[in-house]
């Protein structure tokens, strides 16, 4: 006990000054959160889509050709999502056509569409980009 006798405690005042002390830093860190989150992701679709170039370059070795069906290459739907469901991916023909060159996009998906990059795509050629700028 306090020599005044009193029991000594935490005052409701004290109590709403941590409270709204958390607040703050809950609004300020979990957008950086969320931010750091989405471009994590991003390497989900990179990786995917140069996995589905080697494929496909394996696929123009043997048949002289592109294709722009994902379950010729080996994948299980067409278009197919990425493994943690953040992209999905598809082909298309691209400059003079599917038998010269293929172009892959990433899509994103779910709370993936709120980041900056949006979709990804990789060519044939090597050409590769993003919806937003400095993202590969």
């Amino acid at each position: 006990m306090h020599k005044s006798g009193r029991a000594r405690g935490v005052t409701l005042i004290e109590l709403m000054v941590v409270v709204v002390i958390i607040a703050i830093l809950a609004a300020v860190g979990y957008p950086l959160y969320t931010d750091q989150a989405r471009r994590s992701r991003r390497t989900e679709a990179k990786s995917a889509l140069q996995d589905a170039m080697n494929r496909e370059e394996r696929h123009y070795t043997t048949a002289n050709t592109y294709t722009t069906d994902m379950t010729t290459l080996g994948y299980s739907s067409d278009p197919f999502t990425t493994s943690n469901g953040w992209y999905k991916v598809s082909g298309a023909a691209c400059g003079g056509g599917i038998g010269e060159c293929v172009q892959l996009s990433a899509v994103p998906q779910n709370d993936q569409t709120n980041d900056s990059c949006g979709t990804f795509t990789l060519d044939s050629r090597g050409s590769r980009g993003a919806s937003g700028t400095g993202c590969w």
